[in-house]
């Protein structure tokens, strides 16, 4: 994208698949860079490019299980007697 070029919230919601207020939450965490201007949070959009490369990477790096194996496989263990 531009150099220099900021987004406002609903933009980086809209780019991140997320609702607005959930960057809201992400500014006020520090989470993601934004500047108060006047009434508007602007967002640098290398920011969001950055936070929405490493979601990507985190969920590329989650492995599932095969399927019909939910469960780990785990020995019975006899009750203990008092």
């Amino acid at each position: 994208m531009v150099k220099g070029a900021f987004l406002n919230t609903r933009q980086a919601a809209r780019l991140l698949k997320v609702d607005s207020m959930t960057i809201y939450r992400m500014i006020y965490a520090k989470r993601l860079r934004a500047y108060r201007r006047r009434n508007e949070w602007r967002i640098p959009v290398r920011a969001v490019e950055t936070l929405k490369k490493a979601r990507q990477i985190v969920k590329g790096s989650i492995e599932k299980p095969a399927q019909g194996d939910n469960l780990p496989n785990r020995e019975v263990l006899p009750k203990a007697t008092a």
